[in-house]
């Protein structure tokens, strides 16, 4: 394309072009960064609460389904049953293979039930709310495994035999190199 046109007008196309980018670029940057800061923001806004990050999760989506209803329920009621919701997900969920036994699911969804209620949220029972927050209870276990597990303390198992493995397979060779 270049050898098409005038020196001069390829060099006045490119820097246009290549401003462009750079601003794409820059603007691209600027927002990812803002997000990034509102990502930390959240990340430690369960300080400023005074609950656990764990606790955290409860209470925002029991914040969120609230505001999406439109029903009433005061924050520091949201921040109570949070805390309650996460004790009983950790008493429920302590077992690795607590999700593939229906009959520990099942303890799990009627105690939430029976606690929602005795907290009064919502004030007037909707199924598709208590979905939500069961939803919330099962991902959380599934997704944040056991805070102990972790961390750092994994163990990595290494395979050494005690005598040379036999070969599969040819002998490595360098890519673009002749073995001889």
């Amino acid at each position: 394309m270049i050898r098409f046109c005038e020196k001069k007008q390829c060099k006045t196309g490119l820097v246009t072009n290549w401003k462009k980018v750079a601003d794409f670029v820059n603007d691209l940057s600027d927002k990812l960064l803002n997000i990034f800061q509102d990502l930390q923001e959240d990340k430690i806004s369960f300080e400023k609460l005074g609950i656990t990050y764990e606790e955290k999760a409860f209470y925002d989506i029991l914040v969120k389904v609230r505001d999406d209803h439109g029903f009433p329920y005061a924050d520091e009621k949201c921040l109570v049953l949070a805390k309650k919701i996460k004790e009983l997900v950790d008493d429920k969920a302590q077992y690795a293979d607590w999700s593939t036994h229906d009959d520990i699911k099942n303890q799990l969804n009627m105690d939430l039930t029976v606690l929602l209620y005795q907290n009064g949220y919502p004030p007037e029972w909707d199924e598709e709310i208590f979905e939500k927050v069961m939803a919330q209870a099962e991902n959380f276990k599934k997704f944040s495994g056991d805070s102990s597990f972790n961390q750092s303390n994994n163990v990595v198992y290494q395979f050494q035999p005690e005598e040379p493995l036999s070969m599969v397979a040819e002998s490595v060779s360098l890519y673009g190199v002749k073995n001889e």
